[in-house]
Order: C-alpha cells, then sequence, then structure tokens
C-alpha cells in the first residue's frame, strides 16, 4: 500500500502534460495495466515507424533529381547537338539528348550518382556516430522529453530537403549539412524506443510481441515511399515537407501523451528479474537445503517459518526498490554484456543490405526494369520499391515467433541470413526481367533480410539491457 501511494505521488509529478489532463478526470478504467501498455505499444508504432518514413523519402526523390539520361554530363537545361548527314546528303543537325528528363543540379551530372552516394553517407555516418551520445544521454534524461527533441529535429531537417525546389538552391553543401543534423536528430529514435519499450514490457513472448511491433519500420518505409510518390513527378519539394510537418506534429503529441515509465501512470512495472517472494521462497529452499540433518534446538521460525520469510520478503523488496533504476554503464561495460558484439557484427551485415534498399531501391527498380521497352515512372518505382518492406513485415513476425518458441535468438537470424545470400543473387539476376519476377524477389528478399534486422534491434536489444540490469 505504501508502494502505490508512493507510485500515485510520483506519477502525478512526472507524467506527461496530456496523460495528467486525462487521469484527471473521474472516470476509472478496468484492466488498466492492460489497456496502458497496448497504448504505449501502438503509439511507440507510430513513432518509429515516422522516424523511417522521413529517412525513406529521400529515396524516392533521387529518381527525380538524378534522372536517368543517354549522357549524364548534361544538365536539365542542355541539349546535345551532332552535326551529320541526311539520306541525300545534304547537311543537317541532329538532337541527341532530347528525351533526357529534368534532374536538380547537382545531382544530375554524370557525377549525381557520386553525390547523392555522398549525402547517404554523410547521414549514415552521423547517425551512426551520434547513437553512442544518444544512449548515453537517454540513460541520463526523461525519455520522453528526450523523444520529442529527436522527433521535432528530425521533422524540421526533413523538410529542409524541400526548401531548395521553392527557392531554386542548388548548393551541394545546404544538403550535405542537412543530412549531417538530419542524422544526429534520427540517432535519437532508435535506443529511446527500446528503452521505453524494455520498461513496459517484461520477458514472456518478448520475440512475438517485438516481431509484431518492429513491422514499424516497414510500414514506416512503405508509407514513406507513397507520399513523397504523389509529388515527385510535380513537385518534389512537397515530398519532404508533408513527412516532415507529420513528424513535427506527432512529436508534440509524443511530448503530451507518451508515458516512458509505468510508474508515471501508477502501473505495474514489467518484471525483468524474479519477484521478491520468489527470491524469498528460493533462498528458504537453499538454506533448508544447507541445514544440518541433527538440529539440537529447532526454534517457532525454523519449525513454521512465517516469521522469517516475512522479514526476508520486506528486506528484499526494499533492497529491490533501491535497485530500480540500476546506474547508467559506460561503453566498454556495454561491451563486456555476453553477446552484444556477436549480435552487433550481424546486425552491421543486416542493416547493409537493409539500408542499400532503403536509400536505393527506387532507383535501381527504375533504371533496370524494363517491360515492352518502357522504364517505370518515378512515381511506379516507388511504388515497386514497398514490396521489399510488406516482404520484412512477414519476416520479421515469423523470426521473433521461432525465437519465442526455439527459446533461441540466434538460430532463427543465422538461417535467415544465409537463406537471403542466394535470395539477393536470384534478385540481381531475374529482377529486372518482369514486374512479377520485380514484386515476387522484392517481397521474398525484404522478408529474409527484415527478420533478423527486426529481431536483432528490438528483442535482442530488449535482452541484453535486461541482461544488464539483473547484473547490475
Amino acid at each position: 500500500r505504501d508502494r502505490n501511494r508512493a507510485l500515485m505521488t510520483k506519477s502525478s509529478s512526472s507524467s506527461p502534460v496530456g496523460i495528467r489532463l486525462v487521469t484527471a478526470s473521474p472516470c476509472r478504467v478496468a484492466n488498466r495495466d492492460y489497456i496502458y501498455r497496448a497504448y504505449v505499444l501502438v503509439f511507440t508504432f507510430l513513432v518509429y515507424g515516422s522516424f523511417h518514413m522521413t529517412r525513406k523519402a529521400i529515396s524516392v526523390v533521387k529518381t527525380r533529381w538524378n534522372p536517368e539520361c543517354t549522357n549524364k554530363s548534361l544538365h536539365n537545361h542542355e541539349v546535345a547537338f551532332q552535326a551529320g548527314l541526311d539520306a541525300d546528303g545534304n547537311s543537317s543537325t541532329l538532337i541527341y539528348n532530347s528525351s533526357c528528363e529534368a534532374g536538380w543540379y547537382p545531382f544530375d551530372g554524370d557525377r549525381g550518382s557520386f553525390y547523392l552516394g555522398v549525402l547517404d553517407t554523410v547521414f549514415l555516418f552521423a547517425y551512426a556516430f551520434a547513437m553512442f551520445v544518444s544512449g548515453h544521454i537517454g540513460d541520463r534524461m526523461n525519455l520522453t522529453y528526450f523523444l520529442t527533441i529527436g522527433m521535432l529535429g528530425t521533422g524540421i531537417f526533413t523538410g529542409a530537403l524541400g526548401i531548395p525546389y521553392f527557392f531554386n538552391l542548388h548548393s551541394l553543401w545546404y544538403f550535405v549539412i542537412v543530412q549531417l543534423i538530419g542524422g544526429v536528430f534520427q540517432s535519437v529514435g532508435w535506443p529511446t524506443v527500446v528503452a521505453i519499450m524494455t520498461k513496459w514490457f517484461g520477458k514472456g513472448n518478448r520475440g512475438l510481441i517485438f516481431g509484431i511491433w518492429n513491422s514499424h519500420t516497414s510500414v514506416g518505409n512503405i508509407v514513406g515511399a507513397i507520399i513523397p510518390a504523389v509529388f515527385v513527378d510535380t513537385n518534389w519539394g512537397y515530398a519532404f515537407i508533408v513527412p516532415g510537418l507529420m513528424m513535427v506534429v506527432l512529436g508534440v503529441l509524443t511530448f503530451l501523451f507518451l508515458p516512458s515509465d509505468p510508474e508515471q501512470v501508477s502501473v505495474t512495472p514489467a518484471q525483468h528479474h524474479p519477484t521478491p517472494e520468489a527470491q524469498v521462497h528460493v533462498q528458504h529452499e537453499e538454506r533448508e537445503e544447507r541445514a544440518p540433518l541433527f538440529r539440537q534446538s529447532p526454534s517457532p521460525m525454523r519449525i513454521h517459518g512465517r516469521e522469517d520469510i516475512d522479514d526476508m520478503q520486506s528486506t528484499l523488496s526494499q533492497e529491490l526498490q533501491a535497485k530500480e533504476k540500476p546506474q547508467a554503464i559506460g561503453f566498454i561495460q556495454a561491451l563486456t554484456i555476453p553477446g552484444v558484439i556477436e549480435f552487433s557484427l550481424s546486425l552491421f551485415f543486416a542493416k547493409l543490405v537493409a539500408y542499400t534498399f532503403l536509400y536505393w531501391l527506387p532507383s535501381y527498380v527504375k533504371d533496370t526494369l524494363v517491360v515492352d521497352g518502357k522504364q517505370p515512372t518515378d512515381q511506379e518505382a516507388a511504388d515497386l520499391s514497398t514490396f521489399f518492406d510488406v516482404g520484412g513485415i512477414g519476416g520479421g513476425i515469423l523470426v521473433g515467433f521461432l525465437a519465442d518458441r526455439m527459446g533461441m535468438n540466434a538460430v532463427p537470424c543465422i538461417i535467415m541470413q544465409l537463406l537471403c545470400i542466394p535470395a539477393l543473387v536470384v534478385y540481381n539476376r531475374f529482377g529486372g526481367t518482369s514486374y512479377g519476377f520485380c514484386i515476387g524477389l522484392s517481397f521474398l528478399t525484404g522478408f529474409l533480410v527484415n527478420g533478423p534486422y527486426c529481431l536483432i534491434t528490438t528483442a535482442v536489444s530488449a535482452d541484453l539491457v535486461c541482461t544488464c540490469y539483473n547484473n547490475n
């Protein structure tokens, strides 16, 4: 009872503003724990899906910035002429590159693909290195506030990529700086959201729950391809501004309505360690096993055990309450957690493939898919690329289910990553021969690539965090 009163006091002062207004209502809700956990599951699904939505937009617009041309050395306003002779022997001038689509300087020249690669590299390096800093800050700061900062910054700098369309900006450095800062803000999302989920959900069925929940990456990629595809052929500036505005709005809602800790709303915390009663029971059994066969003067406590158990339970409860928030650890300590290095290497290769498809699949589809002598439009290429993420949803759910059933995370990851190798070879060979092959192989590749990716970034990460928690 004392603990519940303490939780209520804490929740009234630390819960988000919007939650305080809602809970101020005299209405009482049954199944409070279940409803709040479902609420946080859906909310965080939308939050991290929005991070991927903003991340995907640039891959769609690349086909507009750097269109497929006969002569990449020409800009969109230039036309090549070639002198020659007609059939009667008279001199004539032939247009050499009249079919070249309009691009956007500096990405439409012969080095356009290289400059687009530079933007991706700058973003990912900023994202990777800032992830270390984000993890440290997240351990020492209110997670809801920190996540809000990351979402608002991500939305603003995603929209900033669309500004050049309206002001006719062609500076490569502008795009590089925006991508650099955007990568820093994007790094806030993953460690913060996973930390929140770890606080709300315990060990039971974590693989399946996180497998379903982690489909937010694929759903975000799908939405992030469909929305920019609407604008890419007419006004690509809105392909960035609309997702950016959506991210900002959701960031404000996160600040108001997302509780980062169950205790903020007086909900029972997730169990990552044995309960005090279970620990008392285990210690009592161990003591009895170590007791001598003949006792000279058994006390009432040893005969009945109730008073002893109550005292030990009270002591353990106080100790556990004092350890509910373990101290943040450093980088070297994190590396010593069993499994961190192995799963990090596995995730490195899974992300290598996943992010290649994330940033380049629409461009690859447009350049390689030729049906009846015609290439798909920018919008069609963006729509076709979504089947990779549709497959990723199924892969994430299946690998989570298998991990729970097998009681092992590594085995399903290894199997799917090995099967991914021939799938990539087949996709490279036959993916551009027809719409059917493109869709089917994109689905299969996404299924095999995103399965291990989803499991490692969520359930495995949460397990590693709980291993550190229990060790502390």
